[in-house]
């Protein structure tokens, strides 16, 4: 709040007494109305209400209160196409209504749980991705000289783990888990687990049990920061973290109330689940003390519920054999795991050049895991038949990224490869992600809109939190902030808690973000989700189901009369972007160590409107190309006979 400055002499100050005082009274006044107005919503799906409280169900269909309008916008209805994957006897996509049902739920929860697992296919069997032989664009596999990133040092791996006299284990150190700690024992069932000090974001932990059943084990963690002290950690009884069954959630036939813990957060019921809350934590002048009795003698023990590279492998081969899903293989990491987007509905050309794009990633800071449940949720809701969900796949392609940065998951690590996109900066995975999406947009695909997931740690904020937005931009910055304005309302209606202001910069000139912005023309949107939140914890269900949301309430966004300067603005720009590519690319195709897909983006906006060139030997060609495969980009006053004459 603004202060201000006293002025003059106390004659005047006396003159100003009565008038300062009406405005104390209108300013209490409005405070008063303003606060009314933003209370959460009350009923059976607020978690604030610690007397008499009914639960967030996540298996219950809530209908939500009035959003702010959005108004629909005809023209951009999708217009009557076949789709060669489907198997009903109507196979022909009408065009897409505004969605006012509300989330199934229950449907939600039930796909996740049948999901099918498969074999790894082979070579010959993998699902056609990005071509990037159609025109000519295709670029080189990073040199051997790019610059890998530096990675956490390792201390001493017998630091790493520890037993007590009894032979119970606690170990640290595999994938995932931090590699910075040291283990130790303190006495029969008791551990005491070393964080470095010095360090405000020690960010996530994962620690394995061995021979616990039976005992009630205490596990201190030292030098944590006080944002830890509603941290409730969760366990699981199994240590294999890429089996789909161990992340499961099956609805309970009635849901228990809240629990407060402790040390003050509510925490909901978790039979239908896999993974448990620890209830009695203890936090002290940096030191989290858990203590648990374990019912199996293997366990898991985790900050929040663990998305593990091991795991979206699983996830992403059950995906194979689903209809309406292509998982996008687009490259392999320096440590050998995939570089995977998934990619839901547009299943024709025809789709992907007309119907708005979605992007949503998480993982860019690795060690923040709330985010990849969200953007499962998502894929999850929208492959549901018959929902509103299979609706708006109809409408809306949607790309994924669950794990941005799967070697600094597996390292454990927070701030890896988050600043890659830059002049000479040469990143594999950056690299690669580049590449996939400059031949997806070279192709004549879109990119309308991109999602950035992150997560805090627990008493920073509650469960979803506005965090960033291109505030450079007047357009996008108030596009933006009213899309937040939709997205609040619908998640405060399903009782989750997430505040109408934003609170962070928009400094991200490095980061995929801003690729979008400037290179691709396509805002942006950041947010920080919270599964430890304060005043009450979430579970994977409810972190699915607030993806769903989500996705829902952005594919009613992309329809609307508000984004549709910003859709006109970005086709314009991946217009002309497409006949720089076509013209200059033939002379731009030289990656090398130090020349990678970034600088070769940058070079086609320095050299020149192919218009400029008609009297090249290369024009004609490029406009052949161009009248052949992407005649809605040609202007036609530019293939008039006037327009030929004045060259």
């Amino acid at each position: 709040m603004t202060r201000k400055n006293k002025k003059s002499s106390r004659s005047s100050s006396s003159q100003l007494a009565p008038l300062l005082g009406t405005l104390l009274v209108v300013a209490a006044v409005l405070l008063w109305w303003f606060d009314d107005s933003i209370s959460p919503p009350s009923g059976p799906v607020n978690p604030y209400q610690p007397v008499n409280y009914q639960p967030v169900n996540p298996y219950q269909v809530v209908t939500p209160p009035a959003t702010p309008a959005v108004s629909p916008q005809p023209e951009m209805a999708v217009s009557s196409t076949s789709s060669p994957d489907s198997s009903s006897s109507n196979s022909s996509m009408t065009p897409v209504e505004p969605v006012s049902s509300p989330l199934n739920a229950d449907a939600l929860q039930s796909a996740a749980q049948t999901k099918r697992q498969i074999g790894t296919p082979t070579e010959a069997e993998l699902p056609a991705g990005i071509d990037p032989t159609g025109t000519s664009l295709a670029m080189a596999v990073p040199s051997s000289g790019a610059v890998r990133p530096a990675i956490r040092p390792v201390v001493d791996p017998t630091k790493l783990q520890a037993s007590d006299p009894d032979g119970l284990k606690l170990i640290a150190g595999f994938d995932c888990s931090p590699k910075n700690v040291v283990v130790t024992s303190t006495g029969p069932a008791q551990f005491e687990v070393r964080f470095p000090s010095g360090r405000d974001n020690t960010g996530f932990f994962l620690f394995r049990l061995e021979h616990a059943n039976g005992k009630e084990v205490s596990i201190t963690l030292t030098n944590v920061p006080e944002k830890w002290k509603t941290l409730n950690p969760v366990y699981c009884h199994s240590i294999d973290l890429s089996d789909l069954k161990n992340f499961e959630s099956h609805p309970p036939e009635k849901t228990a109330k809240p629990v407060k813990a402790p040390n003050g957060p509510l925490l909901p019921d978790t039979a239908g689940e896999q993974w448990h809350f620890i209830e009695n934590v203890t936090y002290e002048k940096g030191r989290l003390t858990l203590i648990h009795n374990y019912e199996s003698d293997a366990i898991s023990i985790a900050m929040r519920p663990p998305f593990t590279p091991e795991y979206l492998t699983s996830y992403t081969d059950s995906l194979r054999g689903r209809e309406h899903v292509i998982v996008h293989d687009i490259g392999i990491t320096p440590e050998g795991r995939p570089l995977q987007v998934i990619q839901v509905g547009g299943e024709d050309e025809k789709s992907l050049r007309e119907k708005p794009c979605l992007l949503i990633y998480a993982r860019e800071h690795a060690d923040e895991h709330d985010g990849s449940w969200v953007v499962q949720g998502a894929i999850e809701y929208l492959l549901l038949e018959e929902t509103a969900g299979a609706r708006i796949r109809n409408f809306l392609t949607l790309l994924v990224i669950p794990i941005y940065d799967p070697d600094g998951a597996a390292q454990s690590t927070y701030h890896r490869i988050v600043d890659g996109f830059g002049p000479n900066i040469r990143i594999p995975e950056c690299d690669q992600y580049m590449k996939f999406f400059m031949n997806w947009l070279n192709q004549g695909n879109r990119v309308d809109l991109v999602v950035d997931l992150h997560n805090v740690e627990s008493s920073e904020a509650p469960h979803l939190s506005f965090g960033s937005y291109p505030k450079r931009s007047e357009t996008m910055s108030k596009a933006m902030q009213y899309l937040h304005t939709l997205i609040q309302a619908q998640m405060e209606s399903f009782g989750f808690k997430s505040p109408k202001s934003s609170w962070g910069g928009d400094n991200y000139f490095l980061r995929m973000t801003s690729i979008f912005q400037y290179q691709f023309s396509a805002p942006w949107i950041l947010y920080e989700v919270n599964s430890q939140a304060p005043q009450r914890h979430l579970t994977t269900a409810e972190l699915r189901i607030m993806g769903a949301i989500m996705v829902e309430t952005i594919s009613k966004y992309l329809r609307s009369r508000e984004f549709r300067p910003l859709s006109i603005t970005a086709t314009k720009k991946r217009e002309e972007r497409l006949r720089r590519w076509l013209y200059w690319n033939p002379e731009l195709h030289l990656e090398n160590e130090f020349f990678g897909p970034y600088d070769m983006e940058r070079a086609i906006w320095v050299s020149g409107d192919p218009e400029k060139h008609r009297t090249s030997k290369r024009y004609p060609l490029y406009r052949d190309l161009l009248k052949t495969k992407f005649p809605q980009f040609v202007p036609k006053e530019s293939l008039s006979t006037t327009s030929r004459k004045k060259d």
